[in-house]
């Protein structure tokens, strides 16, 4: 299988790394608009790793790059995408391909990266494990690297936490800032750069009204 990771910043070099170690991945293509970083990622990822061009041909694409790049190309050709963007617009552009992944028959994964994401899925199997759920909450802090953090401050969402939402209507108004949960006193020192002030802690309480099925 060929893959093609369009974006090696903090998100595209993770994917790249677990990609090159798969043994039924036979080549990763590496797109970046960054020249330097693109050598720089291509050099550290084995011989698997090639540089490459944002619309070469490739089994599965991963867009780890800045929003809105090359989906509906790639489509159009019936390779499967998989977007790691969270960005409510480069969502909703995704999610209006839908008819046509569908008519293709060609998968478009929307949203797979950590959080939401890989949250969504843990969530999801989680509340397989219980008879009912009254309320599941997330708790999330810090970024993913630099573009998140920059889409953090644009959003002004800096040194304000990120409300967390329990599911139902969601209002257009701002959340209010929860507080941080409270800490175990068996729990460790929270990592650096993780204060609510500084990096927006969005936290609450799981409520599971059940025992284990």
């Amino acid at each position: 299988m060929r893959a093609l990771v369009i974006g090696a910043g903090a998100v595209g070099a993770r994917a790249i790394r677990q990609l090159v170690e798969q043994a039924d991945v036979e080549q990763v293509g590496i797109v970046d608009d960054d020249r330097l970083r693109q050598e720089a990622v291509v050099e550290s990822s084995g011989a698997k790793a090639v540089s490459a061009g944002a619309e070469d041909e490739a089994d599965v694409v991963v867009l780890a790059g800045p929003c809105g790049t090359h989906a509906a190309h790639h489509l159009a050709e019936g390779r499967p995408v998989v977007s790691t963007s969270d960005s409510i617009e480069d969502v909703r552009s995704l999610l209006d391909l839908d008819a046509e992944a569908e008519a293709r028959g060609v998968p478009v994964v929307v949203g797979a990266s950590f959080s939401p994401g890989y949250s969504c899925l843990l969530a999801r199997y989680g509340t397989g494990t219980f008879d009912s759920i009254s309320e599941l909450h997330v708790a999330r802090s810090g970024t993913g690297g630099p573009a998140p953090r920059r889409g953090l401050r644009r959003r002004g969402l800096r040194g304000a936490a990120c409300g967390a939402w329990a599911g139902g209507p969601r209002s257009g108004r701002a959340a209010s800032p929860p507080a941080p949960p409270p800490r175990s006193p068996r729990a460790g020192p929270r990592p650096a750069g993780c204060s609510p002030a500084r990096e927006g802690w969005a936290a609450s309480r799981t409520r599971c009204r059940s025992s284990p099925s």
